[in-house]
């Protein structure tokens, strides 16, 4: 039932696998706090509508693939996720930010995020 290395003991190592090296959901109003997580050592509310969640261990570069989508529980509005062009991701965190259809920025109430790329 368990997956482990070749010795028979050892965890599997996933560094250099598809698998995802990252995840983080979020609650994204009032206090910003990680509901869980994979490889995230904090998550900042950088600015209204943006939340940073900080990689405990990095990856390789900064051109690693990440995907998010929110939840507002609330209202008609809906909401784009994207990555934040104020601050361009690194090798130990990026900056998502949410923008409503109406063109407004605000805090959503869930937010989801996954990376994928190598680890350093």
């Amino acid at each position: 039932d368990t997956i482990v290395a070749a010795d028979g003991t050892s965890p599997v190592t996933l560094t250099k696998q598809s698998a995802a090296k990252h995840w983080v959901t979020i609650d994204g109003t009032g206090t910003v706090t990680s509901l869980d997580s994979f490889n995230t050592s904090s998550v900042a509310d950088t600015a209204q509508a943006r939340y940073t969640p900080a990689i405990t261990n990095a990856f390789s570069n900064a051109n690693y693939a990440v995907g998010a989508i929110g939840l507002l529980q609330s209202g008609t509005d809906f909401f784009f996720v994207t990555l934040s062009s104020a601050n361009m991701p690194s090798a130990s965190g990026y900056e998502i930010m949410t923008c409503g259809s109406a063109g407004g920025q605000n805090d959503i109430d869930r937010l989801s995020s996954i990376a994928h790329g190598d680890l350093a």
